[in-house]
């Protein structure tokens, strides 16, 4: 029996059919340009029934923009705006050029159309009827017999200037400057005045005087271009219009070489966006925060509160789901932690991004409903619409380099050793004996030579590195190249892009290889029919990736940062062989060896080969033998059809599809740490995404031009599906047999594991309106309706509303030369987060054995019947304007987002049979600001400067929480809690074990201690841990975002900063440096470091020290002094490695019975004993107690401010002059120099970026575990357009 054809194969066969016809019909649309006669209509060709119009040029222009797509224009002058003309009733059928062409005609103008934009200027031959009151005064003399040629050269005092019209004053003889910026023209006589005139330029007037050769340079002109940007369903709108906040980057402002993920591209150049990398690698997946974390889920889930509200991606209009992290990982608890291995947006090549826009409120993205709860980042690619006439070829090369350049600083004043201070061989545990203590440091120790691999005996000495992670760290090259191929004719148009990307990570062997392909087209079929199609297809493979993340035995960076200093450097590291020469991917060569001076196989186990003797792996054993390597395929399709009904009627249908497949792989030698037999892991996932759309869109504007419509509505059907598999474990059969195989049965049958997901179906209509009064007054409205569920019992729908109002208070009232444009806006929507009464699917499945019986199992939980739909109610008003001959450009919004029926998980009775049920819990609000400012201090003919400044805040509170669900903490990385608590903010972190403090008498305020330690004596009651163990925000307070932009002729300067204000983190990275004798302790507590103890080995010790035996002598100190004789004799009782807490102890002999936690802090005075009063009551500690122990356990000893400086960005560019790229048979040449993370300035004195903050580098975000350094890219970029 034949197979039938899976859906996903048959929606690749059906757009792989598509983009073929569109493909071969762009392509002929050279010949048929050529084949095809020019179009002669005119306006009044097609005037129709509505009799001639008569209105200003404003109003004309923008009827005439809403009529034809596509259309930019600027006005030479803003006089020219109330110019009056004369104009038929406007049809999509006609030529756009000559229908301007005709009607600007009527009021004496005319107009250069250059790179696809419209400037309209004054037409001198002529003079305007009396009304139009832009016209001269006078009338120009009709011209005379042209009898003296005079030749001149235009530029920008820097280059030639190409397409100057250059017009005899008074006349109509007028030519052009050719690509060299070179004239000639005849004139009618020898004095008279030329007048030249370029978009973007001051026009200028020169007389001739008799000269034959004129030379003039151009100064430039602050032009008002109507700023187009893409909102939802990827209609493009006038920025001035919207009643929301909406931020554009485009591609000239986005300057990506050195990092191959867009969205690092943005930072600091758009407000209301709170932006997290997993890692500062340059290929690392970016966390997009808009507008406050607000998802409750995040909290109880204890993982990641961020990821939780990541907003939804579209590309090209086709919605592909949220920006959620791309991670690999197995089902077996014994396979090491999951890494990133990127999200969509880091499949994407930068050169083919036209720009993004951050769909930030509701109301501009209430069009997606359902899924646009978060917030929508649209992406629009390039196409070959913008390029040049004809054929076109663009290659750009960029070459980078990367340094790691700060880490935590490392203590290099003592050895690390055991508890006891003798010699680390072994594992770690590294608190040991001062580098200069002759004293104790005299007996000859084992260590095991990597070089000779041998045992030599020395006294321990001071070998290492001074900062052991940085001279691990290598040089890090990035190389990107892309050649583009665009062809641009009357018929259609066409762009090919292919982008090769190799990154040779800072860490190594650490490797990342992406290519890209991606096409775009569009083919006018007539002048009502036109289709399009894109397609991209990108492939990335990772050969290796280490995990570099958490204290796990594969992280190399834990290795090197841990690294003691009696361990050889790291170049003797890299040179060593990995393996014992003979035993080549049996058993490693590392110092780290249990029973020093024995032969080193003699713990080789001979009947499983086990290695018994390795304590720890190396640093490059880790990185280059533990590998990780993964395969990511992404296709991204999309076919649409526009086709004009009836003027003004446009209907569009629009498919999209994107497939997503993933295969991960991990192999573990034999001989690594705790994997003595190695180990293997598999995974794969595909994924399969359909957007269907059908739009009718209406364009039409009444009474004169003083009333417009522009509405909008349509149906969507989305589709998707996915599995996943795979399997993974440890102990393989025979060394490097990397292979399902190998692995032991018991593995294969625990392990293994295939899932196919549900297949999702919804439906969505949706409609939007903007009306429009004289310009100035517009009012959007607009609603969506979604649907899912196939079965009766499943299905569902909500709808969602918006609505937003702007006004233009600069087109009502007169402002004079204060105010060039002022516009106050203000709205109202709301969107979702999925159906609020999901589908309940019974699940069953086979489950475990009883009495030799496999049982089945039964699985799904019910649905409140009450359910709400989850819904975020966004509240949103603001101001725009521009001042000052728009010297002075700003923003400023303030909104407020209402996250409303969180949808969780409430437990049941088990009696109920089910162990949960779906209802709603609470609710979130988030406010804050946006504000921008933009300042022009120089602007001349050789310069321009254009300063910046932005600044975003955020704030989420729990706001309503229903009483079914307790309040409580939930357990977090980091020894944290996060609060579940009404009032309590989205990101708030609770030490969970806090310090206990006493509340009264005269020791109020001090530790309170015990034998155990201080953490020991935490009190953990939910009242105390509200009031004494608050550690901070993990988000920040305040994002600032700097922009400065300079240019200079050909030159232009690009400088980016960000600074975050606020926030904590948690740093386990301290944690283990100190368990590991690396943190200087005194370094990282300064003045703390006298409140919290007194003496330590930092502090130089105690002068001296009791007796042990004269320790608590009296009745009921028995364990105190049995405990004080134990800990005084380490460190062969030398005081200068000894010391205490400056805290107070609970006298054993007070009765306690009946005592609560927290009333052990408020105890009368004579209860407690105070150390240091009497040495021989006091509880002293070696270094391991003292340091590793206490400040292990406590989140409040390792909590940092998060505030931090950064330079992003500095990019210098130059173009070379068009005259020398000419010669070199180019069209244009540029050049840039460029530096990502020039510079990291942090609060907290670990050095740790707050950014990079994951605990895992997935889950934990606020908790750092080592992870890469602040790195450093800089580079060069080449761009030839031929």
């Amino acid at each position: 029996m034949k197979r039938k054809p899976s859906f996903s194969k048959r929606c690749f066969g059906v757009l792989l059919s598509g983009l073929l016809l569109v493909s071969s019909t762009v392509l002929r649309a050279q010949d048929d340009a050529t084949l095809l006669p020019s179009s002669g209509n005119t306006a009044a060709d097609n005037s129709g029934t509505g009799g001639i119009k008569t209105s200003s040029l404003q109003e004309f222009m923008q009827e005439f923009k809403k009529t034809y797509e596509n259309i930019f224009y600027s006005y030479q002058s803003n006089t020219l705006k109330a110019v009056k003309v004369h104009y038929n009733e406007l049809t999509r059928e006609s030529n756009p050029d000559a229908v301007l062409r005709e009607v600007l005609s009527t009021g004496g103008l005319q107009f250069e159309k250059i790179q696809e934009v419209y400037i309209i200027k004054q037409k001198g031959a002529q003079q305007p009827a009396q009304e139009n009151i832009a016209a001269p005064a006078v009338a120009f003399e009709a011209a005379a017999q042209a009898d003296f040629l005079v030749k001149g050269h235009v530029s920008d005092a820097g280059s030639p200037l190409a397409g100057v019209t250059v017009t005899e004053k008074g006349s109509t003889n007028a030519t052009t400057t050719d690509t060299r910026g070179n004239f000639s023209l005849n004139i009618s006589r020898s004095n008279a005045t030329l007048v030249f005139t370029s978009v973007g330029f001051k026009t200028l007037e020169v007389a001739v005087d008799g000269r034959s050769q004129v030379s003039v340079v151009l100064e430039p002109a602050a032009q008002e271009l109507e700023q187009v940007v893409v909102t939802s369903l990827g209609m493009k709108k006038e920025k001035r219009s919207l009643g929301y906040s909406i931020s554009s980057v485009n591609a000239k402002d986005m300057e990506t070489g050195g990092a191959s993920n867009v969205l690092k591209s943005v930072e600091g150049k758009v407000t209301g966006v709170q932006m997290n990398s997993l890692t500062s690698s340059p290929t690392s997946s970016v966390m997009f925060n808009i507008r406050g974390a607000t998802s409750l889920a995040g909290i109880m889930g204890a993982s990641n509160i961020n990821n939780a509200t990541q907003p939804l991606i579209v590309l090209n209009g086709v919605p592909l789901g949220s920006n959620t992290v791309g991670t690999a990982s197995g089902n077996n608890p014994n396979v090491p932690l999951p890494i990133d291995v990127g999200n969509f947006i880091s499949t994407l090549n930068p050169n083919d991004i036209e720009s993004i826009s951050v769909l930030k409120g509701a109301s501009a993205a209430a069009l997606y409903g359902a899924s646009a709860g978060n917030g929508v980042i649209m992406i629009t690619t390039k196409s070959g619409a913008n390029a040049k006439k004809g054929l076109g070829i663009s290659v750009t090369s960029s070459t980078s380099f990367d340094q790691a350049y700060s880490a935590p600083p490392v203590q290099r004043s003592f050895f690390q050793g055991d508890e006891d201070g003798s010699a680390l061989t072994e594992d770690k545990k590294g608190l040991g004996w001062a580098i200069d203590d002759k004293v104790n440091n005299n007996e000859p120790v084992w260590r095991w030579n990597i070089l000779t691999q041998e045992w030599e005996k020395s006294v321990l000495e001071a070998r290492g590195d001074k900062n052991p992670l940085l001279a691990f760290l290598r040089t890090g090259v990035m190389t990107d190249n892309n050649v583009a191929v665009t062809g641009n004719y009357d018929k259609g148009n066409y762009r090919l892009n292919l982008g090769n990307m190799v990154y040779n990570g800072v860490v190594p062997s650490n490797r990342t290889i992406r290519n890209n392909i991606s096409f775009d087209s569009k083919y006018n079929v007539n002048n009502k029919l036109s289709v399009s199609s894109q397609a991209s297809w990108s492939h990335t493979f990772v050969p290796n990736q280490s995990h570099i993340q958490y204290k796990r035995e594969d992280n190399p960076l834990a290795h090197a940062m841990s690294m003691p200093i009696n361990m050889p450097k790291m170049s003797e590291w890299k040179q060593a062989d990995p393996w014992i020469t003979g035993w080549e991917g049996q058993y490693q060569n590392t110092p780290y060896l249990k029973n020093p001076g024995e032969d080193r196989l003699s713990r080789v186990n001979a009947a499983t080969g086990k290695d018994g003797a390795v304590g720890k792996n190396g640093p490059y054993f880790a990185a280059q033998n533990v590998i990780r390597s993964y395969t990511k395929d992404v296709f991204f399709g999309k076919v649409q059809l526009d086709y004009k009904i009836i003027d003004p009627l446009l209907l569009t249908l629009r498919s999209g599809i994107s497939h997503e497949s993933f295969a991960f792989e991990r192999k573990t030698p034999w001989g690594a740490e705790r994997s003595e037999l190695g180990g293997y892991e598999q995974v794969q996932n595909n994924g399969l995404s359909v957007r269907n759309d059908v739009l009718l869109a209406y364009n039409k504007r009444f009474l004169n031009s003083r009333l417009s419509l522009d509405a909008l509505g349509g149906f969507s059907y989305n589709y998707g599906e996915s599995n996943s598999s795979g399997f993974g474990g440890n102990d393989l059969s025979t060394p490097n047999n990397f292979s399902f195989s190998a692995l032991p049965a018991s593995v294969k049958q625990n392990t293994s594991y295939f899932s196919r997901g549900y297949p999702s179906r919804s439906y969505g209509a949706y409609a939007t309106a903007s009306i429009g009064w004289q310009n100035m007054v517009y009012v959007e409205l607009s609603g969506r309706n979604d649907w899912v569920g196939i079965l009766p019992h499943e299905k569902d729908h909500h709808f969602y509303p918006g609505a937003s109002l702007s006004w233009i208070a600069s087109e009502t009232f007169n402002m004079g030369n204060v105010f060039n444009f002022l516009k106050l806006r203000g709205g109202y929507a709301e969107t979702g987060y999925g159906i609020g009464k999901p589908i309940n699917l019974d699940s069953y499945g086979i489950g475990s054995t009883w009495d030799g019986v496999t049982r089945g199992t039964i699985g799904g939980d019910p649905v409140d019947p009450n359910i709400k739909p989850e819904l975020n109610k966004t509240k949103e008003a603001g101001i725009d304007f521009r001042a000052f001959d728009n010297r002075i450009a700003g923003e400023f919004t303030v909104y407020s987002k209402d996250h409303i029926n969180q949808i969780q998980s409430l437990p049941m009775v088990t009696s109920s049979g089910y162990s949960s049920i779906l209802t709603n819990m609470g609710a979130v609000k988030s406010t804050g600001i946006e504000a921008s400012l933009t300042v022009t201090p120089i602007r001349t003919k050789d310069w321009q400067v254009n300063l910046t400044g932005n600044i975003s805040t955020f704030k989420s509170v729990i706001d309503e929480l229903d009483p079914r669900f307790a309040e409580r903490f939930y357990s977090y990385k980091g020894s944290a809690m996060l609060p579940l608590f009404k009032g309590s903010r989205v990101g708030d972190l609770y030490a969970a074990e806090p310090i206990g403090y006493i509340q009264t008498g005269k020791y109020k305020g001090m530790m309170l201690t015990g034998p155990e330690g201080i953490i020991d004596q935490a009190v953990t009651t939910t009242d105390y841990i509200k009031k004494n163990a608050y550690l901070g925000n993990m988000n920040p307070k305040a994002i600032y975002g700097f922009v400065a932009d300079a240019r200079y002729k050909n030159f232009r300067l690009n400088i980016v900063a960000s600074l975050r204000v606020g926030g904590v983190f948690i740093s386990e990275t301290q944690k283990i440096m100190i368990d590991d004798g690396m943190a200087d302790i005194m370094a990282l507590y300064g003045d703390k470091y006298n409140q919290y103890w007194t003496g330590g080995r930092f502090a130089g010790g105690l002068p001296s020290m009791p007796n042990p035996d004269d320790m608590f002598t009296g009745a009921g100190f028995e364990n105190y002094r049995e405990l004080m004789q134990e800990l005084m004799t380490m460190y062969n009782g030398d005081p200068r490695y000894f010391g205490y807490w400056n805290a107070v102890y609970i006298n054993p002999n007070y009765d306690m019975s009946g005592k609560t936690a927290e009333q052990k802090l408020s105890l009368p005075d004579e209860a407690y004993i105070k150390n240091g009063d009497d040495l021989t009551q006091t509880l002293i500690m070696n270094p391991y107690n003292m340091e590793g122990q206490e400040l292990w356990s406590g989140a409040q000893f390792r909590t940092h401010d998060a505030t931090s400086l950064k330079l992003k960005e500095i990019n210098l560019s130059y173009t070379f002059n068009r005259s020398l790229a000419q010669r070199l048979r180019c069209q244009d040449i540029s050049i840039t120099l460029f530096a990502k993370n020039v510079m990291f300035w942090a609060k907290n004195k670990m050095k740790e970026d707050p950014e990079t903050a994951f605990y895992n580098g997935i889950d934990g975000m606020g908790v750092a575990d080592f992870g890469l350094p602040p790195i450093r890219t800089m580079g060069v970029k080449i761009g030839v357009n031929f």
